[in-house]
């Protein structure tokens, strides 16, 4: 069985939670650092909860996405783990090693004060 076609509308919302997320993560700094009686505060704040659906979202489009995947074919558990492994484990250990060495280096930690 081939690869399936692309659904659009689910690329979409891969879209919208994406924006959602980056929403997020640039009111949080102005969320916590605000005190609320500032003007800008209530824009950040709902922003920030507005966006908190984004989570939840892309937990469900994953799911959604791999049965749609697997729907009615033979699932061999060892090659799914295997390219979840290669695609998504690798990765993040490369990503949180590199930024681990350029937080050392750029705050001037030793190695022992850098992996604590």
């Amino acid at each position: 069985m081939g690869k399936r076609e692309r659904i659009t509308y689910l690329e979409l919302l891969r879209g919208i939670l994406i924006i959602a997320v980056v929403a997020i993560h640039t009111t949080s700094f102005s969320v916590t650092k605000l005190t609320t009686g500032s003007t800008l505060y209530p824009l950040y704040y709902i922003v920030n909860v507005g966006c908190n659906f984004a989570v939840p979202g892309f937990l469900f489009l994953s799911a959604l996405l791999l049965f749609y995947h697997y729907d009615g074919r033979q699932l061999s558990w060892l090659s799914f783990y295997k390219k979840r492994i290669q695609k998504v484990v690798v990765p993040y250990f490369f990503w949180s090693f590199l930024y681990a060495a350029y937080y050392t280096y750029a705050h001037g930690l030793s190695l022992e004060q850098g992996w604590h």
